[in-house]
């Protein structure tokens, strides 16, 4: 029994010691390839991820409509008859949900072949939606009731300056009490240990400009966001938040101060 234990014992260390050599490895790794990134090679990273990722804008895909935790979020704050633009729309699965829920949607995508994708999918539905291409980390300027930035695409704007710059850009666009809804990798605080160690192994080693909580997930840039940073991006653009949630996927709505 003794000698049973005593094997258990070091095969744990073994496999603890294991883990910890690939995780700081693995840390080491992902801040030497960020801090060889700036914002020119992770919009290129993004644009070649989501190129690639053709099951965004297949037909099955948008008529999966909105995600469980989309559905309350957009049933809440989105009434019907609201005119709403969405940016970084993919291939118009929110659009295509929203029109349906009774609203004057209008869907706007940096990607051309999702856009091409999501018109065809309106055409042959009998679906008369607007729904066009725009510039990377560009706002349309359509007046509206609710703004949505897109599932997720908060993540991949390179810089704070640059989204607090399209979340100021986005208000201009809003009608009275108009409101912006953008969702996000939440921040968690079990991951904190290696957020910490990525800055710590930037200073040392590279000394490059990396924001907190930037990571190379799905094989391009993003980046995880706490509520205190969500609210002060949101404060200097002019905007509050009037709601927030990390469970199951950050989002945030915001109103007009």
């Amino acid at each position: 029994m003794y000698t049973c234990i005593m094997i258990y014992n070091w095969f744990f260390r073994a496999v603890y010691c294991f883990w910890n050599l690939f995780f700081f490895a693995d840390v080491l790794l992902e801040t030497f390839f960020l801090s060889r990134l700036n914002e020119s090679k992770a919009n290129r990273l993004t644009k070649t991820y989501y190129t690639r990722e053709r099951s965004y804008s297949s037909s099955k895909n948008t008529m999966k409509g909105l995600f469980d935790w989309e559905k309350p979020l957009f049933e809440t704050f989105i009434k019907q008859g609201e005119t709403v633009v969405v940016l970084a729309a993919g291939g118009g699965r929110e659009v295509f949900a929203l029109a349906k829920q009774g609203c004057n949607v209008r869907g706007y995508e940096a990607d051309g072949k999702m856009v091409a994708s999501a018109q065809r999918f309106f055409r042959e539905n009998g679906m008369n939606i607007q729904f066009e291409k725009v510039g990377y980390n560009e706002v349309p300027d359509n007046k509206c009731d609710v703004f949505v930035f897109g599932w997720g695409v908060y993540n991949h704007f390179w810089g704070r300056e640059n989204r607090i710059a399209l979340l100021q850009k986005a208000k201009n666009t809003l009608n009275a009490d108009g409101k912006i809804i953008i969702s996000f990798w939440a921040f968690s605080p079990l991951a904190k240990r290696r957020y910490d160690l990525v800055q710590r192994y930037n200073c040392k080693f590279f000394k490059k400009n990396i924001e907190y909580a930037s990571c190379l997930k799905k094989n391009c840039w993003g980046k995880y966001y706490s509520e205190k940073e969500i609210a002060g991006e949101a404060a200097a653009a002019g905007l509050r938040v009037e709601f927030f949630s990390s469970k199951d996927y950050g989002k945030a709505v915001l109103g007009v101060m």
